[in-house]
């Protein structure tokens, strides 16, 4: 038989105690109202909670056993795993009203706190803890509570670390990373007076992982690294892992760090089945470092050429890496990753060529990308692009094939899928710039105008009007 979660959460006595209760209580007096309640008491205490549920519901509000029957109503829905109708059946019940068992009133407490935690409704659960301990000082569900209140204040203290990490104003941010750092805080006070090794009546959480993760979220990552460094290998992976995650979360900005992080853990790991997406992730996020400086460079190239020059080193030492671990990951077809991660980092690897200029490079590269490529296809498409780029920034430009390229593409026509359409937009922005550097302004117009009444999605299309709106403007 399937364990009742009643057990599950350290219930004095179980309902079938209770009924055995209510039942003495009622012997010798017949009430059909009553009689409905009995029968949904011992149906919820046999492991029935939906149809108790079903007999409370035909129990009037002028029922003499109606505030009884909201009670055991609400428990009903806890077993029921209903959290928030729990929360919203309880709203106006005064749970300490002698209308039921005083362990019915404990059990109603004590579900309320797993409700508003399994809800994650961590500013009302304090209170409510408190609460409990006042009224209940002496219940055997205190250690229960306690371990409840520990995870509250991790989560609530992460919670509050991720919310103080995205906000961009910096009083708002020093504000609820004071709130991350007292519940974080308060929480490992919590855990090292904590006698057991881990959560009872949590058993999915790990309270050593919500210890290691605390630290690193407080700062103090030595002492957290110190605690795993004589675990077993599996261990070690999984916290390092999550260390990873974290620091991505809290400080997205740190980049040289986060790099450094990633190195770190797929040369300790290298058998880890999360090797490729690490080394991915590392390619994407040089990739992506080195354009954002490369189009710095572009604007401070005029006014300041040691500045410029320091960010092309920049440009060329985070393309360096990016190439070095996305060609290993090309060269292996992208086995370990999605199909869409794969072509991303196929247009990361060709833009690196495009941006320093190697166009024999990003030639040669192409190739490699259309050999495996079917005609019509995303990889296709790319290819066909960075083809056509070659020959439009060839020595002489070769502008009529380039052209025809980017005609050819642009045939395909929109398929209302942002990757796809991209490259068809992309393949237009190149159509016009060679038509008005080659000075026909008509062809260049001509495609504007096709642009612009496509179906591609609006974003597109404000990217690419943003630019050659004039185009359509002198035309109409």
């Amino acid at each position: 038989m399937k364990t009742n979660s009643i057990i599950r959460l350290v219930i004095p006595l179980s309902l079938c105690t209770v009924v055995v209760c209510l039942l003495a209580q009622s012997v010798g007096r017949v009430a059909p109202a009553r009689s409905t309640l009995d029968q949904a008491v011992a149906l919820l205490g046999l492991g029935n909670p939906q149809a108790a549920k079903e007999l409370l519901a035909q129990i009037e509000a002028r029922d003499p056993s109606y505030e009884a029957a909201r009670r055991y109503l609400a428990l009903c829905l806890h077993e029921l795993k209903d959290q928030r109708g729990f929360l919203k059946a309880i709203e106006s019940i005064d749970l300490d009203a002698p209308v039921v068992p005083p362990e019915v009133c404990e059990d109603l407490a004590f579900r309320q706190i797993d409700a508003l935690f399994q809800c994650r409704k961590f500013e009302d659960i304090f209170d409510k803890i408190r609460a409990f301990r006042t009224t209940y000082s002496v219940s055997h569900r205190l250690e229960a509570v306690r371990e409840y209140e520990m995870a509250a204040l991790f989560e609530r203290g992460m919670k509050k670390a991720y919310e103080a990490a995205v906000l961009k104003d910096a009083d708002k941010s020093a504000a609820r990373w004071a709130e991350a750092n007292a519940n974080l805080a308060d929480f490992l006070a919590s855990a090292a007076q904590f006698q057991h090794p881990g959560y009872a009546v949590l058993p999915k959480r790990d309270l050593q992982e919500d210890i290691f993760v605390a630290r690193l979220a407080l700062g103090d990552e030595q002492a957290a690294l110190r605690e795993i460094q004589f675990r077993d290998l599996a261990t070690r992976e999984k916290l390092s892992l999550l260390r990873l995650k974290l620091y991505l979360k809290l400080h997205a900005g740190q980049v040289e760090k986060l790099l450094e992080l990633m190195n770190q853990f797929v040369n300790e790991f290298p058998a880890s089945t999360n090797r490729v997406r690490i080394e991915y992730e590392m390619a994407d996020l040089s990739f992506e470092v080195a354009e954002r400086a490369w189009l710095e460079v572009r604007d401070v190239t005029r006014t300041n050429a040691s500045q410029a020059a320091e960010k092309w080193s920049h440009v060329r030492r985070n393309q360096a890496l990016g190439r070095e671990i996305a060609g290993r990951l090309l060269r292996q077809k992208g086995a370990g990753l999605e199909t869409q991660d794969y072509l991303h980092l196929w247009q990361d690897y060709l833009l690196s060529y495009y941006i320093q200029g190697d166009y024999s490079g990003l030639a040669a590269q192409t190739a490699v990308l259309l050999a495996d490529a079917e005609v019509g296809s995303l990889g296709w498409v790319m290819g066909k692009v960075n083809e056509g780029v070659v020959l439009a920034c060839s020595d002489p430009p070769r502008s009529r094939e380039a052209g025809e390229l980017f005609d050819q593409v642009m045939s395909l026509g929109f398929r209302n899928k942002p990757a796809y359409d991209q490259w068809i937009t992309c393949a237009a922005k190149w159509h016009v710039c060679l038509a008005l550097r080659d000075g026909n302004r008509a062809e260049a117009e001509a495609t504007a105008h096709w642009v612009e009444n496509s179906s591609c999605s609006k974003t597109l299309k404000q990217d690419f009007l943003r630019v050659y709106r004039s185009l359509i403007g002198d035309s109409e």
